[in-house]
């Protein structure tokens, strides 16, 4: 922080977007390494400042409602008990949090990755985790603004999306998460909006 002159948040996110194009590797309690590099290739030219319009807003919105779609219909057909049961738990822990905006977002995430890493598709899960570090600043900014001390009305959502996957649904899993998707896109694309005549 101090050899670059930055804030610890900065910092923080900056690490973020390094593991994710692999540059490095981060192990809690260990550390931070140099990454294998192995997602590079993929996520280098997503990684950064695909936020700073409208325009480049709506294609993250539109990429992740493609390969999120396709996942959790592959996650219904492919997810073993296991995994099933840790999509389940998830949505316990966010059911726990609703009104914790602060929790709630990582929780969100992770979910999502709980579906991911269900679908068996390594190159879409790279990407995946890719999208959610160029997103995640702007869904704490819809928390923040939507549903500050509130419970968040997208929980229902993921009950239906893990629901479909428990069924071994696949188009009932797609059809779930596309319309969370393009509801919290129009949220997110709203925030997104206000911050672009705010500056």
């Amino acid at each position: 922080m101090a050899r670059l002159s930055v804030g610890r948040s900065s910092l923080r996110e900056a690490i973020r977007i390094l593991a994710a194009i692999g540059v490095v590797e981060v192990s809690v309690g260990e550390g931070m390494f140099v990454g294998q590099g192995g997602a590079s290739i993929l996520t280098k030219p997503l990684s950064w400042g695909l936020l700073m319009s409208e325009k480049t807003g709506r294609e993250v919105i539109e990429t992740r409602r493609v390969i999120e779609t396709e996942m959790a219909a592959l996650a219904a057909r492919r997810a073993g008990p296991e995994e099933i049961a840790a999509i389940r738990e998830q949505v316990a822990i966010m059911e726990a949090h609703q009104r914790d905006g602060a929790a709630f977002t990582p929780l969100d995430l992770e979910f999502h990755l709980a579906v991911g890493r269900a679908a068996h598709n390594e190159v879409m899960y790279h990407i995946q985790q890719t999208l959610q570090h160029v997103i995640r600043i702007w869904m704490e900014r819809v928390t923040a603004e939507y549903f500050a001390g509130n419970p968040q009305p997208a929980f229902g959502d993921h009950v239906v999306v893990a629901d479909a996957i428990a069924a071994r649904d696949e188009e009932a899993a797609r059809k779930a998460m596309a319309s969370h998707l393009d509801q919290g896109g129009a949220r997110f694309l709203e925030v997104l909006a206000n911050a672009q005549v705010a500056r």
